[in-house]
């Protein structure tokens, strides 16, 4: 039995990973498609802006501008689906000469320089505005927490649940075994 149930994980791992890659692919196949949308509408707008330049000897400004503008826009949206692809296919690009790298790779294959460490997601720090404090001891709220995490106070005005009150315990001791162990124990 033990085998079948080995057989069953390995089967449904390696089918998981064909789906995965199966989604990348598709996304990677859409991005490109995307990529040469706006490679191709970026072809238009730099020959429309030489028409305009041509036409007017280049001194037409007003009609250059906005042309100009939507190619840097395109363009950095191009970037934007590049590093979305490389990231699909675990890939990174050198910083010093641009050659495309596996995610993993220390050195450059091409120039050799040594490749940036990945730097760990962080939570963004909160601002200013965003920042709110316990009106009762200080401590900084985090979130939407509904309690004081230091103190119980409650932020919304709800009613606070109070910990159960610890019960007391009273010793008392005989008079004549003042030297054993108490064994009278009264709790309140």
């Amino acid at each position: 039995m033990a085998f079948f149930n080995d057989f069953k994980e390995k089967f449904t791992s390696a089918a998981q990973s064909v789906t995965n890659k199966t989604k990348d692919s598709v996304e990677i196949t859409r991005l490109s498609s995307e990529s040469r949308s706006i490679a191709g509408e970026i072809q238009d707008l730099y020959q429309e802006i030489g028409r305009i330049y041509v036409d007017s000897q280049g001194t037409d400004a007003v009609a250059l501008a906005p042309l100009c503008a939507k190619v840097a826009e395109l363009r950095d949206r191009l970037e934007s689906l590049e590093r979305q692809k490389m990231l699909l296919r675990n890939q990174n690009r050198c910083p010093s000469c641009g050659a495309v790298m596996a995610k993993g790779a220390r050195f450059c294959s091409s120039c050799g320089r040594r490749m940036p460490e990945p730097t760990p997601e962080t939570e963004p720090a909160p601002t200013a505005g965003d920042v709110t404090y316990c009106p009762e001891c200080g401590a900084m709220r985090k979130g939407n927490d509904a309690f004081c995490a230091v103190c119980g106070h409650s932020y919304d005005g709800a009613t606070e649940t109070e910990p159960a009150a610890k019960p007391t315990v009273t010793v008392s001791a005989t008079e004549d075994s003042a030297d054993e162990a108490p064994t009278d124990f009264d709790a309140e």
